[in-house]
């Protein structure tokens, strides 16, 4: 519960993943008698797999969390997450009371939902964000606001906050993406991209 510190270099990504997940960055099956094919799925522990909510770390970088039951737990207070991917999490981060939590250049793909709370919390800002979620946010109360700038959200955001935003595509329709090889989120020709 102290600091954490990730002593990671520019392609060489720190990846916090479950026991089922047996790649790094490609979805593979594998194999059980009589050639079952299993696919990784998210944890269902209730568990995160980084809890930074009695801590004083207030930012992570360069962290790609997959199948987790929760990514995240944000501490109270401000909290950023710069460059990061989330894939087929239940829920990418969980927010702590009061805490304002800020995402830059972020993925969240194939999650239930990006951000959630078991109490009230104050805000979420949203650079870059590209978020293929069942929900973007989910909590007993609304949140007071949400910003979202240069993003695109697949998901409901749900009644209740006060939502600004600046470039942004809500539920786009029509192509959106592109896949490379195992990548999925790459801005097809002719969508948003330059925009």
């Amino acid at each position: 519960m102290g600091p954490l510190f990730c002593q990671t270099e520019q392609y060489n990504p720190a990846i916090l993943t479950s026991v089922d997940d047996e790649a790094v960055g490609d979805r593979c099956g594998y194999y059980l008698w009589p050639r079952q094919v299993l696919w990784p799925r998210p944890a269902a522990n209730g568990s995160s797999y980084l809890d930074l909510s009695a801590t004083s770390s207030n930012s992570i970088n360069n962290l790609r969390f997959c199948y987790a039951d929760k990514g995240v737990a944000s501490p109270s207070g401000r909290f950023d997450a710069w460059d990061c991917q989330f894939s087929a999490c239940n829920t990418a981060i969980v927010a702590s009371q009061g805490a304002i939590n800020s995402l830059h250049n972020v993925l969240v793909a194939k999650c239930g939902t990006a951000v959630g709370a078991l109490t009230s919390f104050n805000e979420i800002d949203a650079e870059q964000v590209t978020a293929d979620v069942s929900s973007f946010w989910s909590a007993p109360s609304s949140p007071l606001r949400i910003n979202l700038t240069n993003s695109i959200i697949f998901g409901t955001l749900q009644s209740g906050p006060v939502i600004s935003s600046q470039n942004v595509a809500l539920n786009p329709t029509g192509a959106v993406f592109q896949t490379l090889d195992h990548a999925n989120y790459y801005l097809a020709a002719d969508t948003y991209r330059h925009a």
